[in-house]
């Protein structure tokens, strides 16, 4: 019983010691939409992703967009820099195509990564698994 409650009390005292950065503290999310705009010959697709981090924090977002066409794999990502409202905001990635295969109306795949650098140096990443989304002119 006795090492028990030493137990307890040592791990009482080094959770005290533990506080959070106010960097980690704030929920850090990004969300890609479910329809992203595809521009003329599919040159270019501009793929709206709701973000939400710490205000006055710099975030990049990147988002990498693949779509199978016909017998061709077209894939494409970059990304975009912005600064963090500490509310829900959209940032629009611009995703250029330069390959001979230009992105089509239908079904896409993409994945998203969000970057954040706080006021106190703290670095946050948080990345998206790869969800269905919709081309569409």
């Amino acid at each position: 019983m006795r090492y028990l409650c030493r137990a307890l009390a040592a791990a009482a005292l080094t959770a005290a010691f533990i506080v959070p950065s106010s960097a980690s503290a704030q929920i850090n999310t990004v969300e890609v939409a479910r329809t992203a705009q595809l521009l003329p010959e599919g040159v270019m697709v501009l793929v709206p992703v709701t973000v939400n981090c710490v205000a006055d924090a710099n975030g990049s977002v990147g988002v990498v967009l693949a779509q199978s066409t016909g017998n061709h794999l077209v894939s494409q990502g970059t990304g975009t820099t912005f600064v963090c409202t500490g509310v829900d905001q959209t940032v629009i990635v611009e995703i250029g195509n330069p390959s001979r295969f230009p992105f089509k109306q239908g079904k896409a795949l993409a994945t998203a990564r969000l970057l954040v650098v706080d006021s106190m140096g703290n670095f946050i990443e948080v990345n998206v698994e790869a969800k269905e989304i919709h081309l569409k002119r």
